[in-house]
């Protein structure tokens, strides 16, 4: 997947779009935006100004109820009306739809990234423990390795018999 620089230079611009455009969606101010004070309404802020008007509308009724001497007919109207009033939805399906489709593909992208790595890291093992394109041994090299080694071995069966040489 990247067999050159340049794929993954467009990767990493990828995926800081998708983190930007995440990121708006959600509502997170950046960290410019949260140092000059300029804050994104997010979306428990909504919930709150919308309840927050909520509790002013049933104030005001409950003032007008108080200092009015109506029929107890519109009082009932009114509670009626404003029991009927449907919830607000406070979450959106298209966010959750957007959240998980971003981070399959952030997971995808990992797991190419993670793949490649892998495959390049087995390259590189296999290529170290090919056997290497030894020199030509002569017979003279191989009978001074065989000597080294005979003296090697006498000197080990010596120290394992306790006599000092």
């Amino acid at each position: 997947m990247f067999s050159n620089p340049f794929s993954m230079v467009v990767a990493i611009v990828l995926i800081a779009t998708i983190g930007q455009i995440v990121r708006a969606k959600m509502g997170i101010p950046s960290r410019r935006d949260r140092r000059n004070g300029v804050v994104a309404d997010t979306a428990e802020t909504i919930a709150m100004r919308e309840e927050i008007k909520t509790l002013k509308d049933r104030i005001a009724v409950l003032e007008r109820i108080a200092t009015d001497n109506n029929a107890t007919a519109a009082l009932d109207r009114e509670i009626e009306k404003r029991r009927k009033r449907a919830p607000a939805m406070t979450s959106d399906p298209g966010f959750y739809l957007t959240m998980a489709s971003s981070a399959l593909i952030a997971l995808a992208m990992l797991t190419a990234a993670g793949y490649k790595g892998f495959m390049a890291w087995l390259d590189f093992k296999r290529a170290e423990l090919a056997p290497a394109q030894a020199a030509p041994v002569t017979t003279t090299s191989n009978r001074i390795e065989l000597a080294d080694l005979k003296e090697r071995l006498r000197k080990l069966e010596a120290i394992a018999a306790g006599v000092d040489l």
